[in-house]
Order: C-alpha cells, then structure tokens, then sequence
C-alpha cells in the first residue's frame, strides 16, 4: 500500500512529549513494539487471519504457548500502516492511566492527534467518554490507516474501563481498527460484533503448526535430524501447539533451555514450565530419560538419540 504523504512510517522518530501533559510520567516501553527475533518464519494463512477482512475488531486469544504477541509484532512489522500498541498491565484498571496511554499512543502517530483526549483527561471529572470521543475524531482526522494494538488485554478487568473499550470499538472510524492479544476472551459481548461481521478470531487452530511449517521451522531452519514421520508424529501429538512441538523436538538437541526460549520466541520460565510439565507427564528428570521415554512411546524416532545432552 501507497505509503500516505501524512502517514508516519512505524520506526520514524517519535515527536516529543505533550509538553500540556502533567500526569504521572509515561513509561515509553508500554508503548513500544516487542522486539523483532530472527529466524520466524513465513505463515502466509496465519497473516491472511490477522488481516481480519476489515474488521473492527481483531481478537487474538489462544492458550499460553502459542506467540500470539510474536505472531502478532511479526505481522505489524510487515505491513505500512500506523501502529498504535500499548503493552497493557494491571495498572491500566485505572481508566484514566489506560487512556493517558492509548492517547499518547495516537498523539505519537502525528502531533495533534490525541491532544484534545489529552486535555480531557488532565481535567477528567468522572466521565471517559468526551475523552474517548475525542480520540475518535482524532483517528478519523488523520484519514490514513491506524492500528491499535491492546497487548495482554486480561490484565484490565476493571467495568469503566472496559466499558470504554467497547465504546471505542463501537465507533471506530472505518480508518481504525484493534487487535486485541489477550490469555482469555475479554469481559464484553462477543456475539454482537459476530453478529455484525465485525470480529476477527485468532484462535489456536490458526497459530497452531501444520506438518509443513513444522518441517520448515523444525528441519529446513533448526537443522533438527527429524523425519517427515517424526514431524508429522510430532504435529499429531501436540495438535501443532507451537510450544510443546518445539520443545519436544529440542530436547534431542544440546540446545540450553535459553536457546530453546529463544527459537520458541517465549520467555525462558515459560519453556522451564513447559520443560518441567513435560518431564513430570513422561516421570523423567533429565532431557536424555525424556527423549528415551518419547522414543519408547512413539512420540519420535527411537533412533533419534545422537548428540543428546543431558539438562
């Protein structure tokens, strides 16, 4: 897409801050994209699901373990739109606080646009809405493309708050639309938006693996000495879940459990709880006993022992 004479590309240098802003400072990682990671690959049907077909509302809610927030940033990262995200937190239960952000967020697109949000909620007096209205016509004055992203939206629970949330996606200029990421469906009604076409779902059966990007990832990228029946085995048993496919295939590697976060693209706990879960199904204590146990129960190959390490 024409990139718009207005339109800011996502890494441009960001303006100042309001200088009018006399809230509590805002923290810039919140507002920061998460870092890209190397060696993702390419998943053409799951970009096509986060494209969303216009949609207002695109909602992002798989079970841990399957790089909701990576697969999302990977398709931020391709596309020439505006990007808004905010990295949400408990905090973000004041309504206030979470519009400060989401403003903020907008006013960095171009100067001006979520300054008179800005203002309102210096002077707020009990009710969002003026504040959230003026985002809105904010949104629909810059004419090109925004994309807000709400990044672990479980963690805001509170009523006015998401309240709030549902009015913004109510009226979402057509320039505008949001990608929710979140561990759970969000506490507002889902059907209407169904009802209206106006809700994308991005469940586990999208950012789950097929055969072939298991093959790709694990083989053709890693360099794992793993068959097309191993991989298909593999894909079989772990219904493609991103996490435990990878890291079952892993531990017939001398990768540190840090390198296996790495290529899982998720923390280094989350792998250790995985790791741990995994040992404890298998009554294993170590990756060698796992990887044996795996073979004997036809999860992989049992040839596929070489190079293990213990850990």
């Amino acid at each position: 897409m024409p990139q718009s004479a207005q339109h800011a590309p996502v890494d441009s240098p960001r303006p100042a801050p309001d200088p009018e802003h006399r809230g509590p400072p805002i923290l810039g990682t919140k507002l920061a994209q998460p870092r890209d990671r190397k060696g993702l690959i390419a998943r053409p049907r799951l970009v096509r699901a986060l494209d969303g077909d216009g949609c207002a509302l695109t909602l992002a809610a798989p079970p841990t373990g399957y790089g909701k927030t990576t697969a999302v940033r990977y398709w931020a990262s391709h596309r020439r739109d505006a990007i808004a995200w905010v990295t949400l937190d408990p905090g973000d239960n004041d309504p206030v606080r979470l519009w400060t952000y989401l403003a903020t967020a907008i006013e960095r697109i171009r100067a001006g646009l979520g300054r008179a949000a800005l203002q309102r909620l210096t002077a707020f007096q009990g009710d969002l809405r003026p504040a959230v209205d003026e985002l809105i016509n904010g949104i629909a004055a810059f004419g090109a493309p925004i994309i807000i992203v709400l990044d672990d939206l479980q963690a805001v629970s509170d009523s006015r708050a998401i309240a709030s949330l549902e009015h913004l996606i109510e009226w979402l200029p057509a320039n505008c639309r949001v990608i929710a990421i979140s561990r759970a469906d969000p506490p507002f009604p889902l059907a209407p938006l169904r009802a209206r076409g106006t809700l994308a779902e991005v469940r586990a059966a999208a950012l789950a693996f097929t055969r072939d990007e298991a093959m790709q990832l694990l083989v053709e990228q890693e360099g794992n000495a793993l068959s097309v029946a191993d991989v298909e085995r593999l894909v079989e048993r772990t219904e493609g879940w991103p996490a435990a496919l990878y890291l079952a295939a892993l531990m017939a590697t001398d990768g540190t459990l840090r390198e296996i976060a790495s290529g899982l693209f998720v923390s280094l706990n989350t792998v250790k709880t995985h790791a741990r879960v995994i040992y404890r199904k298998l009554g294993v204590q170590s990756r060698a006993d796992a990887l044996a146990r795996a073979g004997a129960l036809g999860l992989i190959e049992p040839n596929a022992d070489a190079g293990v390490s213990s850990g």
